[in-house]
């Protein structure tokens, strides 16, 4: 079922530009999209081309009906804006100018209802938009195993073609929810608009870095942290010699891996995900965990993992501890999947160098930070 989480009200000013000509068509809308765009700022502006005949179609760039549209939008939330958009394109349309032959100008200005988002529950559609690219969605992949699919709520927008363009992931399986976005990017400050109502009171996000300004845009996250998501396939994989000291961990070990990541309060660590077998760590010579190393998601059915949670007692570290606990995780790990991504701060260089030696390599780069209603109404 679909359902519409718009909350805001949308003026749109639409001006057509008719052309006998494809190319002159085209030279049209770019010339009227930067006119607008440089007289109405606060507003977002888009071009389409389209053929004036609807049963006939555009191929190639080249004429197949007797007259062409290029049709510009402008989009705001604000009034005041919308108002100023219009002035600005109408402007522009009655403007004397040197446009092509055969072209002549109109306009028409409407108010139009808030983007559609609706409830994603298909996990082969959901799939099938993701798998684009493994690696940027691998959190999102992870998380379309039934192990965490419960705990999901994904929406999504449409594109013409009725497939999905725009798509957030909002995971409720850790104490602070997660929301990831994916998608196109095309109407993506819209999306995120209609989103405002479905995401829950406080979140921490992940984010591509083309879509960060429209994130903040939107939500005003502040400060956010420059990551690096990286990779490595199986057949990329050279296991080494396995240390010795490095142990599985279990629930019994819960008390001891909570002691460790209370010095490290941006963890991702929640007790049930010790149930995968996959948290392994080395003990001092007093019997105290100092290295932990584990997984955010694994899914076989999906064939890729994230790992996570990894954490050195700063004491203990410069040894090789990390190294030893990330070993042993991805000698298991490869056993079942042939994809394992992980995160990483653009900044730290040494951890950077210990996954490049076990072969991950750069795949894209991201934001992640937490916001708050709370927060964004006591900055207003």
């Amino acid at each position: 079922m679909q359902k519409n989480f718009g909350a805001a009200n949308l003026f749109r000013w639409c001006y057509d530009l008719w052309s006998e000509d494809w190319q002159g068509a085209r030279e049209c809308n770019a010339a009227a999209l930067m006119f607008t765009r440089g007289k109405a700022p606060h507003c977002s502006a888009r071009g389409e081309l389209s053929s004036a005949d609807a049963p006939r179609k555009l191929e190639s760039g080249r004429r197949q009906s007797p007259a062409f549209v290029a049709g510009g939008v402008l989009t705001t939330t604000d009034a005041a804006s919308a108002f100023e958009a219009t002035r600005a394109a109408i402007f522009f349309a009655r403007n004397p100018g040197p446009l092509p032959d055969g072209v002549r100008r109109g306009g028409r200005a409407t108010e139009v209802p808030p983007m559609a988002v609706e409830e994603l529950t298909e996990r082969d559609e959901l799939r099938e938009f993701l798998v684009q690219d493994r690696l940027a969605n691998a959190y999102l992949l992870g998380n379309l195993d039934p192990s965490y699919f419960q705990f999901c709520r994904w929406y999504g927008s449409r594109d013409e073609r009725g497939e999905i363009a725009n798509l957030m992931l909002v995971y409720r399986g850790l104490s602070l929810p997660v929301v990831f976005t994916s998608g196109r990017g095309e109407d993506l400050p819209d999306f995120l608009k209609a989103c405002y109502e479905v995401v829950p009171e406080r979140f921490h996000f992940h984010v591509l870095e083309t879509q960060m300004a429209d994130l903040n845009s939107t939500f005003e996250v502040g400060q956010a942290e420059a990551m690096i998501r990286m990779g490595l396939e199986r057949r990329h994989f050279e296991p080494g010699v396995r240390d010795e000291r490095v142990e599985r961990l279990g629930h019994r070990d819960t008390a001891q891996i909570m002691a460790l990541y209370e010095h490290y309060p941006d963890n991702f660590f929640e007790p049930y995900q010790l149930e995968t077998g996959l948290y392994f760590g080395i003990r001092d010579e007093e019997g105290d965990l100092v290295s932990i190393a584990g997984v955010h998601v694994v899914s076989e059915a999906h064939d890729i993992a994230v790992i996570g949670n990894l954490v050195t007692h700063s004491g203990r570290r410069g040894q090789g501890l990390a190294t030893a606990c990330t070993a042993r995780l991805l000698e298991e790990l490869f056993e079942r999947v042939s994809l394992v991504a992980l995160n990483v701060q653009v900044e730290n260089a040494p951890a950077i160098r210990m996954y490049e030696n076990f072969g991950f390599r750069a795949n894209n780069r991201f934001y992640e930070g937490r916001w708050s209603k709370a927060a964004e109404r006591a900055g207003a």
